[in-house]
């Protein structure tokens, strides 16, 4: 499976009754999520091994059923996992620009700080938030592409 299916379809998973849409609508969300899969999880995934995306793309309508099934697992404000999207009034559901996901990667759930230690100090990111060696790792992109 391609990286932005699985940045798009991560929720399958996770929330499993969830039976709407979660489809970038904004064609900003659609660039950074194919920056994201581009300059981090393919490198990642090169050398290290699948990658699993464990919170990835969330569309407003997705964030809804979120905040109604699973309140207080996110920051949707803050954690780039909406993208550019909006909500319903038009406003952009995270001011911050870029995509994000949170990754494990097959083999290193245990020794996530390899993966993290090699996304420092090789590829380009904005932000990458290290919760423990065997919690999933989040990072943030900001568009790389032209």
């Amino acid at each position: 499976m391609n990286e932005i299916k699985k940045l798009i379809c991560w929720y399958e998973r996770k929330h499993t009754t969830y039976v709407g849409e979660n489809t970038p609508i904004k064609n900003e969300s659609i660039d950074a999520l194919n920056d994201l899969m581009q300059h981090l999880l393919e490198p990642i995934q090169n050398k290290f091994g699948e990658v699993t995306i464990t919170y990835g793309f969330t569309s407003f309508e997705l964030l809804k059923y979120i905040k109604k099934h699973s309140p207080g697992d996110m920051a949707p404000e803050l954690d780039q996992h909406a993208s550019f999207e909006v909500n319903s009034k038009g406003n952009r559901i995270c001011k911050r620009d870029g995509a994000a996901c949170d990754i494990f990667v097959e083999g290193f759930e245990n020794q996530m700080h390899i993966i993290a230690e090699f996304v420092i100090n090789e590829l380009p990111f904005d932000r990458l938030y290290f919760y423990g060696s065997d919690r999933p790792i989040h990072y943030r992109v900001y568009k790389f592409s032209n």
